[in-house]
């Protein structure tokens, strides 16, 4: 394509997104909101066709069942929904279709329970809820300031005596401090129950030091302000290395640990924010960071938002800094904003882009557009145009956030340009797709049969190169431009719940591809034949995503697992590309430790050895350029709260 339109189609394309926005915003106005709010008759019949149910038992830890226990359902609606368990210890929630965190309060009684659950239309989850009755302790007891001071001394003449406490009733000794704490005191302690004015008081003995008095009333704030809120996240203790054959044995990189972190919480009913951030222990001290908001699935405007930063910095004249990487710290950041807008019953909109700045590359500042359209035409098939373009600079696998859930590992590995004193360039990649999709039943959990047409041109195609000398086995790679190249081809998938208690997707790709050899073609024809592509190539591909859940064991499995035709292969020696596979599996273990109130603990255990995610969305030969990547272990322990 000529240069002169290439520039006109990428102005376009940020045109229509920046149109489409505007006028989504104009749309989205409060008086238009107002103009189109229904009834609150026709509200509560949406919310009855559409609500799903939490029921259950109460109990305590010999089996007896509690009467009296509310139980609360925050976070899905402006104020919390409860409901109270009977004689037998049955409750039942209705709620509507969101997230909420579920909690369970009951004067006399600890609680640890706190979870996260999604309601979808008509679902209907069963939880049995188990309570530890409240050990005694003295009635009327203050705290005096001052050092060495008998915490339970003149503790009558201060606290006036309570005949009785009724659970339903603020007249209850606990509700009586809390009337009279300082008013910069107050603030949202939930119910009576969160909030114990005499807990450890028979224990209480003066401090050694001041410095430990203030070390542990540190510790207990911090523990009690995630256990006592709506914030939930989870933080990652881990250890990753990497396998990679060699001649003589096995290549190894040395283990290293990462720290993980992530805090989210609800903003009211309308979406979430979360922040994630992870740090490396290396030489490297690597770092990524992450702040993004997600709008709620069931809002009109499906808005999701983010900023990502990445630094790997890199210590001149060490052994991570190989041949060919000059530069002393490599940085990455990017903004993204995309929406699913729900236009009509049967119309929705899929817009937005993303903006990417590399500090290591000639042309820093990159551009990622998408616009697309998705049309309902009969109750269970849909129709999907989309259009997009991807930018991404070599080695941008260890700076972004990954599109999957899961940790984000910080940058692990270093790279090069494959020509000595080459410079590296950006892959862009224009997409274009028409796509049809097939509910084969009605249920949330059957599965969707879809064909997709699409033609794709990548300018700049990148390959990735392990394995050339000693330095390149594990913890660092080449880069190389193999050319340019127009596919066309079509896909069929299957998602959905394949079997009880297993999801997955899996989609078989057929295309035919047109390459033109860009800059480093000849130089990596001679040393890595399958690498090189020149004319038309046929490739065929399947890839399966698998995911079940074992509540009884409380584990979770998924895997990931390529087969292609058109692999690269550093013991390739005619040139042809051959059958390889790629593959990653993840396994996570509940453990039965609770670190503080309402958290849960997993052992993870991951191996892969796919190079990119399988969800990316790049072009379809970025992992089929990969050479020879060697094997990720990554093990560890994930708290979550």
């Amino acid at each position: 394509m000529p240069r002169h339109l290439v520039g006109f189609v990428n102005s376009s394309t940020v045109l229509v997104v920046l149109a489409a926005t505007v006028s989504a915003a104009g749309i989205c106005t409060p008086a238009a909101a107002q103009s189109v709010k229904s009834s609150p008759s026709a509200d509560n019949r949406q919310t009855t066709v559409r609500a799903g149910r939490v029921r259950g038992t109460v109990s305590d830890d010999a089996g007896r069942a509690i009467a009296g226990v509310n139980v609360l359902a925050v976070g899905g609606q402006p104020m919390p929904v409860s409901a109270k368990s009977d004689s037998t210890g049955q409750f039942e929630l209705q709620l509507p279709p969101g997230e909420y965190i579920l909690r369970v309060v009951r004067e006399g009684y600890v609680s640890s329970y706190r979870e996260a659950v999604r309601i979808q239309s008509r679902s209907d989850l069963l939880r049995k809820i188990v309570l530890v009755r409240e050990a005694t302790r003295p009635a009327h007891v203050v705290i005096k300031a001052g050092a060495d001071l008998d915490p339970l001394a003149e503790a009558e003449e201060t606290v006036p005596a309570v005949e009785s406490a009724d659970p339903d009733h603020g007249h209850s000794e606990a509700a009586w401090r809390l009337r009279h704490l300082p008013p910069t005191a107050l603030r949202d302690l939930g119910t009576d129950e969160e909030f114990d004015a005499t807990a450890n008081l028979r224990t209480f003995k003066p401090s050694p030091t001041f410095v430990d008095w203030v070390m542990g009333e540190s510790a207990r704030a911090a523990a009690s302000f995630f256990t006592g809120t709506n914030f939930t996240g989870e933080v990652n203790f881990l250890t990753s290395s990497a396998l990679a054959g060699a001649q003589g044995g096995m290549s190894a990189q040395m283990p290293h640990g990462i720290a993980y972190m992530a805090v989210g919480a609800p903003i009211g009913s309308v979406g979430d924010w979360n922040v994630r951030g992870a740090m490396a222990a290396n030489s490297l001290a690597s770092w990524v960071v992450l702040g993004e908001y997600n709008a709620r699935t069931d809002r009109t405007h499906v808005i999701s938002a983010g900023v990502s930063y990445g630094s790997q910095p890199i210590a001149s004249g060490s052994e991570l800094a190989p041949i060919g990487v000059n530069d002393r710290v490599r940085s990455v950041g990017g903004v993204y904003a995309f929406d699913r807008w729900h236009v009509r019953q049967a119309v929705e909109l899929d817009y937005g882009m993303r903006f990417d700045r590399y500090d290591y590359v000639a042309d820093t500042d990159f551009v990622s557009p998408r616009l697309g359209v998705r049309l309902n035409v009969a109750p269970m098939t849909s129709v999907t145009v989309l259009g997009s373009q991807y930018v991404t600079a070599p080695g941008a696998d260890e700076f972004l956030p990954p599109p999957s859930a899961g940790p984000w590992l910080p940058p692990e590995r270093t790279f090069a340009p494959f020509t000595f004193g080459g410079q590296l360039q950006a892959e862009r990649v224009r997409n274009l797709e028409f796509g049809v999709d097939q509910q084969l039943w009605r249920s949330k959990d059957a599965p969707v049969v879809g064909v997709r047409r699409f033609r794709e041109y990548t300018q700049n195609q990148v390959a990735t190169l392990f394995g050339l000398d000693d330095e390149s086995r594990v913890g660092h790679y080449y880069v190389g431009n193999t050319g340019s190249m127009q596919a066309d081809g079509w896909a069929l998938r299957v998602a959905g719940q394949l079997a009880p208690r297993v999801f997955g997707n899996v989609q078989y790709t057929t295309s035919s591809a047109d390459w033109t050899p860009g800059a480093d073609a000849v130089a990596m024809a001679i040393l890595l034949p399958s690498v090189m592509r020149t004319g038309q190539e046929r490739l065929h591909d399947v890839l399966t995503s698998v995911t079940t859940n074992i509540p009884e064991t409380s584990t979770k499995v998924s895997m990931a697992y390529r087969v292609s035709s058109a692999f690269s292969s550093n013991t390739a020696q005619t040139g042809a590309p051959s059958l390889g596979t790629r593959f990653q599996v993840e396994v996570r273990q509940g453990l039965p430790m609770h670190p503080m109130r309402g958290a849960e603990t997993e052992l993870i255990l991951a191996v892969r050895n796919l190079f990119r995610d399988p969800l990316d969305g790049a072009s379809i030969y970025d992992e089929l350029l990969t050479v020879a990547p060697p094997m990720r272990v990554m093990g560890g322990v994930q708290v979550k709260f």
